[in-house]
C-alpha cells in the first residue's frame, strides 16, 4: 500500500513547530506536532531530523505500509530534504545515518517538495501546515504554555531539544 507522509515547519521568536501528516487514499491516518524549544528551535538540521525520525517511525507502524512518498514544505526542504536526498553533507552525520536507516524500513520511497500555501496544494498539505501553526499560536497562551510544561516530563516525545 502506498502512504504519503506530509512534512511542515512553521516558527515564531520561541518555538519551531514541525507537523506531519500520513495519509493514503482512504484519508488521514496519523498526524501530531513537535515543538523545538531553546537553541534548537533555530537549528532546522537537528530539529527536522528528529521530527522527521518520529513521523516515519510512526509511518513503519502503519499497517501495509510498503512504499511512501514524502513530501517537505518549502520551509524544510533547505537543508533537511538536500542531507536526506544527499546533495549536502549533513550537518549532524549520526542523525543522517539514523534517518537513512529509518528510511530503509519501506520497500520504496520517493521525495518531493511543494508550496503548501498555493491554491493546488492538497488538503493533506495544508493540513499539515495548519497543525503546525494552530501548535505556534497555542504555544502564544497561558494553557498552551503550562501543555508546554506538563509535555517536558510526561510527553517527552512531544518536544524537540
Amino acid at each position: 500500500m502506498k502512504y504519503s507522509l506530509y512534512l511542515a515547519s512553521a516558527g515564531d521568536d520561541k518555538h519551531t513547530a514541525y507537523s506531519y501528516v500520513i495519509s493514503n487514499f482512504e484519508g488521514v491516518k496519523a498526524s501530531g506536532v513537535f515543538l523545538a524549544l531553546g537553541d534548537r528551535r533555530n537549528d532546522e538540521s537537528y530539529a527536522g531530523n528528529i521530527a522527521l525520525q518520529r513521523a516515519l517511525r510512526v509511518a513503519a507502524r502503519l499497517d501495509g505500509v510498503i512504499t511512501l512518498h514524502i513530501n517537505f514544505d518549502i520551509s524544510v526542504v533547505n537543508p533537511l530534504a538536500f542531507e536526506v536526498m544527499e546533495i549536502e553533507p549533513p550537518l549532524y552525520p549520526a542523525l543522517s545515518r539514523g534517518t537513512q536507516r529509518l528510511l530503509k524500513r519501506f520497500s520504496a520511497y520517493e521525495i518531493g517538495s511543494g508550496e503548501y500555501g498555493d491554491d493546488d496544494a492538497s488538503p493533506f498539505e495544508v493540513m499539515a501546515l495548519d497543525e503546525a501553526l494552530d501548535a505556534l499560536e497555542q504555544a502564544r497562551t497561558v494553557k498552551g504554555r503550562w501543555q508546554l510544561l506538563f509535555d517536558r516530563f510526561f510527553n517527552p516525545q512531544k518536544i524537540i531539544r
